[in-house]
This record gives C-alpha cells, structure tokens and sequence, in this order.
C-alpha cells in the first residue's frame, strides 16, 4: 500500500492551480513511501505521486479489443440514457455516456467479488477487466488523435481533450496496483487534499481543475455537501470538444421559425443548408449524418416521427445504432434546424443502481478493497455529472464532467477514557431549565454518611 502524506495548505489559489495542471495536465499526489512511483514537489509544499508505469500506446492493444471499449461505451450510455431520461421524459436532457464510463471504469478496478461483477455488468464490460481497462485507455489515446488539421467552430484548431484526475485524502493507504492502473490505463494520478480537515476546499480545488479541463464551460460539478470529512477519494473524467462544421449553415439562410414541442409551439432561430450529407431512414424515424471538419468526427440527427419520440427513444439500443451507422448514404439533403445551448446537470447513481449495480453505493456490501481498506471500508457516495453544448452555424461546442465520490462508512471516534477514581462532585438537574436540583460531593463512596 502507499501511505499519501503531503502538506497541503488550506489557501491554494486558482491561479497555482491553473498553473499546476497546465503543468501536468493530470492531478497527482504525493507519497511517504512510493514502491512504485515517486514522489514530486511542485509548488508551495504541493507533491505530486506518480507511478513509474508508463502509459500503455494505443498499439499495445489489439484492435478487436478497442472496438469492445467503443461498444460497451454505447451499451452501458444507452442503458442509462434511458434511466436518466424517465425522470424528465420531455425535457431536454444531455448526457455524456464517455464521461460517465470513464470516471465509473477506473473506480472498478479498485472493486471486487460482487461489487466487480454488478459493476462490470452495468458498464457493459464484454471483455475481462484485465483487458478491458486497457482497452478503455486505448480509446482514450485513439480520441484524443482526432481532428489533426481541422478547424474548430471558433476559427482556432479542432479540439478533443479527454483528462482524467483523482483526488485521494492525504494519509490514507492506497494500494499501488490501484494507482498503477489508474495511470497505465487513463493517464491519471492522485491529487492528495484533506477531506477530513477542510473538505470545502478540497471541492474548491477539484471544481476548479474541471474549470480549466473544459474551458470554462463545466462549473460546479461538485456541488457544496457532495465531499464531507468521510470522503476518501475522488474520481473525475472531463471531456472538452470544440469543431466545425465540414459544411457549415451560411448565417444568411438562418431564420426565425416555429419548433413543435410536446407542450405548444414556439419560435426559434432556425439554420438551414443544402448539402451532400449522410442520410437514413426507417418506419419511425430518418437520421442525418452531419460531419465535423476532418471527417473523423459527426453529429448524429435522429429524427422520430410526430408523437414518436417516446417509441424511438425506448427501441434505441447499442446494436440498432451501430446497425444506423453503417446504413448512412450520401444523399442531397435540405437540413432545417435550430440553434441551441443547453446547460445538464444530474446525479447517475440511482440510475445505476438501477441497472444492477447496487453493492458499490452499499457500505454494508460494497468491495472496494482494491482502492484501499478492507471490503466495507469504501463504498461510492456520489456520481456527479454535468454537460454544455452549443451548436450554431459554425459547429459545435461541448463539455462534459463526471465525478464519483469515493466515502468511507461513519465510524465512531475513540473513546475518551473518564475514569471516575477520585473525589467528585455531581449535581441533578432539569434538562429544560437547567435549574440545580441537588449538589453534591464524593469524597469517599465507602462511606455512607
């Protein structure tokens, strides 16, 4: 195990936390005693643990196991997409099925028994999870290779950046094999704060490196009383994209126009553009293939037939769209339709716990002695996420931050020992009133005067 024992001040200012991550791009911690790794000073007392592992290449794994990474992504976002949708069936909703993987599959490698089997299942693991975290890290690599060349929708270059960091509290014994895989695989290490002595700061810190990892866009992902004095570790995943259009919607043809929502109709700017663009189509549904510049990346419109929104939605699954994807035919296409932003937020865990992984968020039951501890010292408390995109004739922008908060089950503190061996006094009171019923003194209680 690695013992954490950093120095952490209490007042560690945003800008040498900017710094710091621009620094590393990835949070890290520092360590007493570091078998496998060593431990860094950056700034102001700040140490830095990381493993002496490298990261795996994205050659290193075999490319039957990065299309298993991909397909669990979608089984596992659909699946839960849809648990998250039933609590606002007409509203808008977005979800980062990636984000969520990610942050929930490097918590999972520190799980066991039970909890790995519950675990594996819900996030659609079709592999071993020997093989299935590198194969995680691998598209994590194979993503962040996106877009070479290509522009963004703000004119600057093509953006996919995908980090991952975690947050462990300092002096609490951390296996290294958790800590080696967590940087072997995702390209993470441990940032040590103190949960137990100033919890608000340690959330101040982790909200802040979102912050920077999204370009500002994702804010408050922890929210306040979301960390405590019990939690021990958190794990968070930021993803950050920002692409043009390959064709993009001339401004001039973009005009204000009625959009059908379920309750009346309302009017929004609407883009509109004539263009080769990849099309399909089905009973209930037609689908537009709408590339980002580069190519290698696409937004997906999936239109369902009037009043058949709830249908289309429910029948999603990982086979039917990887079954759409490759039905897409260049076909010339007058697209219509709107602008829009949308600021998400949602707490994942009852949806999670709804697709069976119920031990990990039990501190009676929950395994995650491969993080740390014995089984039942750790269980997951929270899974935290929060999404933006902006899409307008230009391309898109968009952010996505999930965040799982490792507890620890409440345990009383050592007894203070008060042992009544010498003379004392002893008063009877009113509880409500505090009035002083009788006083009294013990001089010697073998006496019975």
């Amino acid at each position: 195990m690695i013992t954490l024992r950093p120095h952490i001040p209490r007042a560690w200012s945003p800008v040498l936390l900017a710094v710091t991550c621009a620094a590393t791009l990835l949070g890290s911690c520092g360590t007493e005693s570091t078998p496998a790794g060593d431990a860094k000073p950056l700034a102001d007392g700040i140490q830095v643990y990381e493993s002496n592992k490298a990261r795996l290449s994205a050659a290193s794994v075999a490319p039957a196991d990065l299309k298993a990474a991909a397909d669990a992504n979608n089984a596992f976002g659909l699946a839960l997409y849809k648990q998250v949708q039933a609590a606002s069936p007409s509203g808008n909703c977005l979800f980062s099925p990636y984000s969520a993987e990610v942050a929930l599959a490097m918590t999972a490698q520190g799980a066991k028994g039970e909890t790995l089997a519950q675990m594996a299942k819900a996030l659609a693991f079709g592999l071993p999870a020997t093989q299935m975290h590198p194969a995680f890290g691998a598209l994590d690599l194979a993503l962040m290779g996106r877009g070479q060349g290509a522009k963004g929708k703000d004119g600057q270059p093509f953006k996919l950046s995908i980090a991952n960091s975690t947050w462990g509290q300092q002096g609490y014994a951390f296996q290294a094999a958790f800590l080696d895989g967590l940087k072997v695989n995702y390209g993470a290490a441990l940032n040590a704060v103190d949960f137990i002595k100033d919890a608000e700061g340690a959330r101040l810190l982790i909200n802040q490196w979102v912050l920077d990892a999204t370009q500002q866009k994702i804010k408050e992902l922890v929210p306040k009383g979301a960390i405590d004095a019990l939690t021990r570790l958190v794990l968070v995943n930021a993803i950050y994209f920002n692409a043009a259009w390959a064709k993009q919607f001339p401004v001039a043809n973009t005009k204000p126009a009625v959009f059908h929502t379920a309750a009346k109709d309302v009017s929004v700017p609407m883009m509109s553009q004539t263009a080769q663009l990849g099309y399909a189509t089905g009973p209930d549904w037609q689908a537009v293939d709408l590339r980002y510049d580069g190519g290698e990346v696409s937004m997906v419109l999936l239109l369902p037939a009037v009043g058949k929104l709830a249908q289309v939605e429910a029948a999603l699954s990982a086979e039917q769209l990887s079954a759409l994807f490759g039905q897409f035919s260049t076909t010339n296409l007058l697209v219509t339709m709107p602008k829009w932003q949308i600021d998400w937020a949602s707490p994942l865990g009852q949806g999670l716990q709804g697709l069976g992984m119920v031990d990990a968020f039990d501190p009676g039951k929950a395994d995650l002695s491969g993080i740390g501890g014995a089984k039942g010292d750790l269980f997951i408390t929270a899974v935290l996420q929060k999404t933006f995109a902006a899409v307008d004739e230009k391309g898109t922008e968009a952010a996505a931050a999930t965040a799982v908060i490792v507890g620890t089950t409440s345990a009383p503190p050592p007894p203070i020992a008060v042992t009544v061996d010498r003379p004392f006094l002893y008063l009877i009171r009113d509880v409500a009133t505090g009035a002083v019923l009788f006083i009294g003194r013990v001089a010697d209680p073998s006496q019975s005067q």
